[in-house]
């Protein structure tokens, strides 16, 4: 028990004790007034929209940006690139660190109305500051090459480029491993004489001008720092003055049902006041993706994706690799453009907007999505039969369409067999990429100009406007925590950490029938069948991990330990829950 408090000790030391380097002043909320008055701008949310938009804005306007998240710079461990894990367990860092890493220029200018010149200057604007080309290492060398070869073509080589093909994409992350946020945006650009930034500042409600006939009109937001107190922003008495809403596709609407924006009859059912009557949080949509951990006989290094496989047909196929010191990788294909959609509602705990909405994806209701899985998982298992890949993976890795790599099913069995188990191993393992989107979409919330229909001085910029979004940065603050999805086979029993879920949702496994989060549960388990598939302990420090990736065809698992601190058990054996939970008792 020693051993383990000296370690979470440590481990808390190097996060917290680290200097604060940003060269701009970044302000704590409860060291704010409790009246901020006459702002042009006041932008909620400090992901990549809302840092480019605040620092933008600051040129000629007074701005202030409200980020319900701390500093990443005083949390260096989450910056490196081989601690990707770490950053999604960080509430602090959610709004100014993204997700994945990876940086990609949108094909789709034309046609949500931007001006191509315009837009490929601003990608330039980014990219002088946060993004590079990277060098590849071994591993990723092979997996660039190992998806030309299963005719993922052509190769486009090292690109900033969205297109059809095979391609070394931009990185957020240095030569030296180290990760440059949103906020860097700030630092290099923003004029500190206009923009105050507020960390630890949740906005909680938008207040409304409703007195005369005409439209409402956004007039100031409240918000509360991290010990609860109030405060409040107002904008200038001005017609050009506007809330700039960059809270995430789910953040966003949370925050407008909360301030009257929204459902009519879901906003009565809480006895919200009804201010605006808007589809708000209808068909939201999230890029459903499927893994396969990969175990490598040979070392790799650390990266996140750096390689796109783009399929013609909508399926991506990425990579990450050496994570938190795992000697192997995971690999991915995730659906683009998905045609299901589900939808945001409030709940009863969620009337606290520190507690997250209730969310459903509907992953697969439509066919087309999952035809699209399919389609990328045979490409996925002909990369993992491709000579490029030899090295790096062993004749015993489990193959999604069944068997293993030295005898797969898809060399003696006929392509229609070969979809069903596919079809089912896609709805088995769904999981999300964070690409959550079109929960406020233009024509339905929003107008063509990113304002909201029927109100004044008001705007959305985020992912929730987008109709499409393969690679959208719409990692905002919300971390997602039990999400109802399509396989009621699979379940999470317990309340569990919010501060997990992300990993959990990470590893590719649906979570169904949760109870809420509240972050009491030392184990939490998910399980299918009564076997177990997936367990952390929250109760150890973040370096040991225990994840177990299984077939859905066997139980026999891989069990994958990040760290040997402990030695919780042997590196490969059939586990139970009870087993579990046993060997587990005394931490």
């Amino acid at each position: 028990m020693e051993l383990k408090c000296l370690a979470l000790a440590a481990f808390l030391f190097i996060a917290y004790v680290a200097a604060d380097d940003f060269p701009f002043p970044l302000s704590e909320a409860h060291q704010a007034p409790d009246l901020i008055k006459d702002l042009d701008y006041i932008v909620v949310g400090g992901g990549a929209a809302g840092c480019a938009l605040a620092t933008t804005l600051s040129q000629n306007f007074t701005v202030l940006l409200l980020e319900r998240g701390g500093s990443p710079y005083n949390n260096p461990l989450f910056m490196r690139e081989e601690n990707f894990m770490l950053g999604l367990l960080d509430e602090g860092t959610q709004g100014f660190v993204s997700t994945d890493g990876s940086w990609s220029r949108a094909q789709e200018i034309k046609q949500i109305g931007l001006d191509p010149v315009k837009a490929n200057a601003s990608y330039i604007w980014a990219e002088n500051v946060i993004v590079s080309l990277p060098t590849l290492g071994p591993f990723q060398t092979a997996f660039h090459k190992g998806l030309v070869e299963a005719g993922v073509t052509p190769d486009l080589g090292a690109t900033y480029e969205h297109s059809v093909g095979t391609k070394t994409g931009g990185t957020l992350f240095d030569e030296n491993g180290q990760r440059r946020p949103s906020s860097n945006l700030i630092a290099a650009y923003a004029n500190p004489q206009n923009l105050q930034v507020l960390l630890n500042a949740q906005a909680v409600k938008i207040h409304f001008d409703v007195s005369d006939s005409g439209a409402p009109r956004a007039m100031e937001v409240d918000f509360i720092d991290r010990n609860g107190g109030l405060h409040t922003a107002f904008l200038k008495q001005d017609s050009a003055s506007e809330i700039i809403l960059s809270a995430s596709a789910i953040g966003t609407p949370h925050l407008l049902m909360l301030s009257g924006v929204g459902p009519a009859d879901h906003l009565k059912q809480f006895n919200i006041n009804v201010v605006l009557a808007l589809p708000v949080g209808k068909n939201i949509a999230d890029n459903p993706a499927t893994r396969v951990y990969v175990p490598s006989p040979l070392p790799v290094e650390s990266a996140l994706v750096k390689v796109a496989g783009i399929t013609p047909f909508g399926s991506y196929i990425e990579s990450l690799s050496g994570v938190q010191n795992l000697q192997g990788s995971v690999i991915f294909q995730k659906v683009a453009g998905p045609k299901s959609t589900g939808e945001v509602l409030l709940s009863n705990d969620s009337l606290d907007i520190t507690n997250n909405p209730v969310i459903t994806f509907n992953y697969y209701n439509n066919s087309d999505d999952l035809a699209t899985c399919i389609g990328g998982l045979n490409i996925m298992e002909k990369f993992l039969l491709s000579k490029t890949m030899t090295p790096f993976v062993s004749g015993m890795q489990a193959m999604p369409s069944g068997n293993v790599l030295g005898l797969p099913i898809r060399k003696f069995t006929s392509q229609e067999v070969i979809n069903a188990t596919l079809s089912a191993y896609c709805k088995v393992n769904v999981g999300t990429m964070w690409h959550y989107h079109g929960s406020c979409r233009v024509g339905q919330v929003v107008d063509s100009q990113y304002k909201v229909l029927g109100a004044e001085r008001l705007r959305i910029v985020d992912g929730s406007v987008f109709d499409f979004c393969p690679d959208c940065a719409t990692r905002g603050k919300q971390i997602l925590s039990c999400i109802d999805t399509t396989d009621p086979k699979v379940w999470l029993p317990g309340p569990c950490p919010r501060r997990i879920l992300h990993l959990l949702t990470y590893t590719g496994f649906a979570l169904r029938n949760s109870e809420r989060c509240d972050g009491n549960a030392l184990v939490n388990v998910l399980a299918q069948d009564g076997q177990l598939v997936l367990v952390w302990s929250a109760g150890i420090p973040f370096e040991t991990m225990c994840l177990i990736f299984i077939s859905p065809y066997s139980v026999t698992g891989i069990l994958g330990i990040w760290h040997d601190l402990f030695d919780l058990m042997p590196q490969r054996e059939e586990v139970t829950w009870n087993a579990l939970v046993s060997r587990l008792s005394d931490i």
